[in-house]
């Protein structure tokens, strides 16, 4: 696992955070009719609860490291935020706190290794489900967490996240 390239980080330049209700959100590419959304910048509940509720039918990848004061609540006031969740794929340092708390509420998820693991995995799961009655026509990309645990900055996670969209084949097997 990759987590165990955490190192001490100074806080997040304040330039790096962009207002939830002003966030712009990057749409990489579509694939068989499936978006895929790059909210990468997304490290706090606020930024993350505009991205679920702008979008349906959401495969979500999130994860990263915590904040120091989220404790087991990472992801509290998030709870009325998640009914258009279809499958969570998880990754990062807090992945063990992120699983718990979408256990709790009912969210099935997966845990991935590596945002590269949880791309492919988001990408599998919704083109083989595309077209069934309730699936998912979004991944979206909206972390709720900071990028201090395999990251430089807010922008090299979102490019890491925009090149694996990118890479990904548009062939799909029936």
């Amino acid at each position: 696992m990759t987590d165990e390239t955490n190192e001490p980080n100074a806080d997040i330049d304040t330039e790096e955070t962009i207002d939830a209700s002003e966030r712009e959100y990057e749409s990489v590419r579509s694939i068989n009719g499936i978006s895929y959304i790059n909210d990468g910048a997304a490290c706090s509940i606020d930024e993350t609860k505009h991205a679920l509720d702008k979008f349906g039918n959401i495969y979500w990848i999130l994860g990263g490291k915590a904040s120091e004061d989220s404790g087991t609540n990472i992801l509290e006031g998030l709870e009325n935020h998640i009914n258009k969740v279809q499958h969570a794929f998880v990754c990062g340092a807090s992945a063990d706190e992120i699983t718990e708390w979408l256990d709790r509420n009912g969210v099935e998820n997966t845990r991935c290794v590596t945002l590269e693991n949880a791309v492919n995995l988001a990408h599998g799961m919704a083109q083989s489900q595309r077209g069934l009655p309730g699936s998912g026509n979004t991944i979206l990309f909206s972390p709720a967490c900071q990028h201090g645990d395999n990251y430089q900055s807010l922008e090299h996670r979102k490019k890491a996240f925009g090149h694996l969209v990118q890479d990904l084949s548009e062939e799909v097997d029936e």
